[in-house]
């Protein structure tokens, strides 16, 4: 369900302002589990940690629950907490249809700030991050 966020954010107006286009010009930077190595902030990565189908008695689940964590970089804190609150009023408690037909209902779980430590891990020095988790009631338009 990582593509379903990753069409929501892109095609919101104000995060296309926050993160800008790439260096190639032909997308906003915004990203599925992997940011391209030679990004430069800001950009938002965007990655599902659980997918938890809803059982159904003798046919394949088309409902889900997903945990999807959405992590927002930038040069400066201020700048990674003010994209972290674009991105939550984009998504929060709202419904969206996606192109294939399937229904996502986010609402968020918990936000935390990255540590120092962590972004030297990623080997992103000097870059700033505010990672947020939601979870999302899916209904699939079709298993594939």
């Amino acid at each position: 369900m990582t593509h379903g966020f990753v069409e929501i954010l892109i095609e919101s107006t104000a995060v296309q302002a926050m993160v800008g286009l790439n260096a190639s010009g032909d997308t906003h930077k915004v990203y599925p589990v992997i940011i391209p190595e030679r990004e430069k902030p800001p950009y938002i990565c965007v990655r599902v940690t659980s997918i938890r189908p809803i059982e159904c008695k003798g046919q394949a689940s088309m409902e889900e629950i997903d945990s999807v964590t959405i992590d927002c970089y930038a040069l400066s804190y201020k700048d990674a907490y003010t994209m972290y609150c674009v991105v939550r009023d984009v998504l929060d408690n709202q419904e969206f249809t996606l192109r294939d037909g399937t229904i996502i209902c986010p609402r968020i779980k918990d936000a935390q700030d990255v540590s120092e430590i962590e972004m030297l891990q990623l080997g992103r020095r000097d870059t700033y991050c505010v990672a947020s988790s939601y979870e999302a009631e899916v209904t699939l338009s079709e298993l594939s």
